[in-house]
């Protein structure tokens, strides 16, 4: 956050807990293929959060320092650029990443800019890595002149990738999680019903059921769900 904002800040969400949690379960399940496979003996699994999150931030982070001797700094430079955030349209924002040299010798020449199609800052991954800056300034400047809905359109056509923004209170009734019905209510006898997001992974057709934890008479009575 501070590479890219200039001042240290918390990532909005419970990001080390939640990373941890799925990097042991997919731990828990190598080990338990590995029992299979193997002779039947059981393995003990260690899955500690700092070396779990150093791992999956340095995955793109570590960059120039993949090499030895060293090629560059740390930190991915596409990802810190702070331009790099939503777009503002017209009337709103819009999430677009054109990526390959495709997508934006396309969306150029879809906004009306052949220009920038064949400007060598931006005819490569390299090229456009060197100028990410002025590259997204000018993006901006384009995507400002039309609205959200034009963008989703014209991106969509071109296979860009590209999405609205969700604020929190919009996904409870998004159509599309009302449609798969991915929101699930449970009764609880100490806090009575309860909602939760659902399991997104389907196993034959059907979703893992949730439920509250199972608690006894001294355990507070705090709020949380699992897969049964």
């Amino acid at each position: 956050m501070a590479a890219q904002t200039g001042s240290s800040r918390y990532f909005p969400t419970i990001a080390a807990d939640k990373t941890s949690g799925l990097v042991a379960a997919l731990s828990i399940c190598a080990a338990l293929a590995g029992r299979v496979c193997g002779d039947g003996s059981g393995a003990m699994v260690e899955v500690p959060m700092f070396e779990s999150m150093v791992a999956f931030n340095l995955v793109e982070h570590l960059y120039g320092r993949h090499f030895d001797p060293p090629r560059a700094g740390t930190g991915y430079p596409r990802v810190l650029a702070p331009l790099r955030r939503p777009y503002q349209s017209a009337d709103g924002h819009v999430c677009m990443m054109p990526y390959t040299d495709a997508h934006w010798r396309d969306f150029f020449r879809a906004a009306g800019r052949p220009d920038l199609a064949a400007d060598a800052r931006f005819t490569d991954i390299s090229a456009r890595t060197a100028n990410i800056e002025t590259l997204y300034e000018i993006t901006g400047e384009i995507v400002r002149g039309h609205s959200t809905a034009h963008w989703l359109e014209v991106c969509e056509a071109l296979q860009i990738p590209v999405a609205k923004i969700n604020a929190l209170d919009d996904l409870p009734d998004d159509p599309h999680l009302r449609a798969t019905g991915f929101f699930e209510r449970v009764e609880d006898a100490a806090m009575g019903t309860l909602r939760f997001p659902g399991a997104p992974v389907r196993f034959d057709g059907a979703r893992a059921p949730i439920g509250v934890p199972p608690r006894s008479a001294s355990t507070p009575r705090s709020c949380s769900h699992r897969p049964d």
